[in-house]
């Protein structure tokens, strides 16, 4: 019996590999978003676990007591314990193709199974482990804060009908996970609702979600358990491989179709593994970060717009995948073991001499077993280059990756070198201003001046006036104008009443907030912006008081407030042009006397 096992398990490790290899090169055929091939890979993982089950089911042989059974007993019999039984005696014909045996040494599969049954029961137990200890960490969690609570409930209100999940926060743990099974839970780290704004927070519960709501849980369990029975198939490690990125890529196609935004996205990825540097995920549990690799896959994927990023399935690829694995499990149903159990052992000595000579290998027999020997080391030399090429591909993606960060360097400093430039022409235009004499001014004639008309609303009235309508009035076009009146009517008044209003937090009034701050043009205001573009969380905020920024220096009052002129070295001065002095008036001549 245990050589029978044996033989099985061996017999699906070439059939398994071949059946992944078969796959993996379909997809890459086929453009598919990554929900689909999730399932293709999912697929394709339970026809790999069913395939030892197959060749066990028709390679194990009956055991034959009476070798002049009459034909009806011989036409009862499996074909392969037909193809036992003398000429005589059967009268069904056997298998298209015949068999092309390697036999395993009898004493050692006893002792294989062993190992394997052992290893297997060790691997089962840390898995059983690993989930006692996510039970635990999500009964040692305390409820979050009631505000992120009402997010995730609008969030799951506008994905559609689902799982629901409830919000956790510990201290335990450095990224977020999802946490299903009975009592689905998304678990946040104590410190990350401070380290992320909160549009970054919404798309990592976003994310989260997604796995509840695609029920990742349950499969990652299956897919663990697999990885447990089946620990020494690497095509089992290979299609887990793809299924854990697969997983990822749908789940980030979830946020990004529910958000729109692709890039800020990308950027919250990458602001989550700087938070969570040596921190070891659990191997159930759900999160939005693995590894460093994956990352940097998911994030290639996230900005390659030619891909498929639908997070729905195609069900007619999953219907072609499900014929095709089908095809592949019955076909190998009638395809003769390449390896199998000693005939010498399990309780067959007492076989009759005459059947013993029946089983000796023909010539026929070692020259097909030589042929499937080059045919398996031809498909492992393929594998081998596979890998090579495999190599080659990750070692052109770090030269591409180094030669962007190569390029990024000499940009940033061909930027520092114009903003050095720009200095020294700040510098040489105030030298100028400095240099420049006094033009000559000639008094303009005495106008009589206006009469000041005195304002109906004084200035300390207004700016009170005007903050209250752009906090508080609902209409956005308003609070827009009461906006623009404190930035050209307020003065340094009015740049704080602006500050004000954009230290309350309110995202509608920020983005007005940072124009009118540039165009009040104040002192203060211009410091402001400065804050804002050196620490505001927001990258649009950021990007518009660089903006703003860059136009105040265009101007002459801006260059003044933004850029101060540094103490410069004395340089002799260009001596003034002299006035000529106006010609004397001449006097009158007087008339000659005779």
């Amino acid at each position: 019996m245990a050589e029978r096992v044996v033989a099985a398990l061996a017999d699906g490790l070439w059939q398994g590999a071949l059946l992944a290899l078969g796959v993996s090169l379909l997809l890459r055929v086929f453009r598919l978003n990554a929900t689909t091939r999730y399932v293709v890979w999912s697929a394709t993982l339970l026809a790999v676990m069913a395939l030892p089950i197959i060749a066990g089911r028709y390679t194990l042989p009956v055991e034959i007591s009476d070798l002049s059974a009459p034909s009806s007993f011989a036409e009862s019999l499996p074909v392969a314990s037909v193809a036992l039984l003398p000429p005589s005696s059967a009268t069904i014909m056997p298998p298209p193709t015949k068999s092309l045996e390697l036999e395993l040494p009898g004493g050692w599969s006893s002792y294989v199974l062993e190992l394997w049954l052992f290893v297997s029961l060790i691997l089962l137990l840390r898995l059983a482990r690993a989930s006692v200890s996510l039970r635990r960490l999500k009964q040692s969690a305390s409820a979050a804060d009631a505000e992120y609570i009402e997010r995730l409930r609008n969030w799951e209100e506008a994905c559609g009908a689902g799982r629901t999940a409830s919000l956790l926060v510990s201290p335990r743990v450095g990224t977020p996970m999802a946490l299903g099974w009975n009592t689905p839970a998304i678990l946040l780290p104590a410190a990350l609702t401070e380290q992320l704004t909160l549009q970054e927070l919404d798309q990592v519960l976003l994310h989260e979600l997604a796995h509840l709501r695609r029920w990742d849980d349950w499969t990652k369990l299956a897919q663990r358990f697999a990885e447990a029975i089946f620990f020494f198939h690497p095509a089992i490690y290979w299609i887990a491989r793809n299924l854990n990125l697969e997983r990822e890529v749908a789940c980030d196609d979830w946020v990004v179709v529910h958000t729109g935004r692709t890039k800020p996205y990308a950027l919250c990825l990458t602001r989550l593994v700087e938070t969570a540097r040596g921190y070891r995920h659990p191997a159930l549990a759900s999160g939005a970060l693995k590894s460093g690799k994956q990352l940097s896959w998911r994030i290639e994927m996230l900005l390659n717009k030619d891909r498929d990023a639908s997070p729905r399935v195609h069900k007619n690829i999953v219907w072609v995948t499900a014929i095709i694995l089908g095809a592949a499990l019955a076909a190998s149903a009638w395809v003769s073991p390449l390896v199998a159990a000693n005939k010498g052992s399990g309780g067959n000595e007492a076989r009759p001499s005459s059947m013993a000579a029946f089983e000796e290998p023909s010539i026929e027999q070692e020259e097909q077993a030589r042929e499937r020997e080059e045919q398996e080391r031809a498909h492992l030399a393929q594998l081998v280059e596979m890998d090579r090429q495999a190599a080659e591909r990750d070692a052109q993606l770090a030269l591409g990756v180094a030669q962007r960060e190569v390029e990024v360097a000499n940009h940033i400093h061909e930027i520092e070198m114009l903003e050095r430039q720009q200095v020294y022409v700040r510098q040489d235009l105030a030298r100028i201003e400095a240099q420049r004499p006094e033009p000559f001014v000639v008094a303009a004639p005495s106008v009589r001046p206006l009469r000041a008309l005195e304002p109906v609303i004084a200035q300390e009235e207004l700016l009170p006036l005007m903050a209250e309508i752009a906090k508080n009035d609902n209409d956005p076009a308003v609070r827009k104008a009461a906006l623009s009146q404190l930035a050209t009517a307020g003065g340094e008044a009015g740049a704080e009443a602006l500050i004000e209003l954009y230290n309350a937090q309110d995202p509608e009034i920020m983005k007005f907030a940072v124009r009118s701050l540039a165009r009040n043009a104040t002192p203060l205001a211009v410091e402001k912006l400065k804050d804002i573009a050196r620490s505001e969380p927001d990258p649009e905020l950021r990007l518009d008081a660089v903006r703003y920024l860059g136009a105040l220096a265009r101007s002459p009052k801006g260059k003044l407030m933004l850029m101060p002129i540094p103490d410069l070295a004395p340089i002799p001065m260009l001596a003034p042009i002299p006035m000529l002095a106006p010609p004397a008036p001449r006097s009158p001549r007087k008339p000659d006397k005779k």
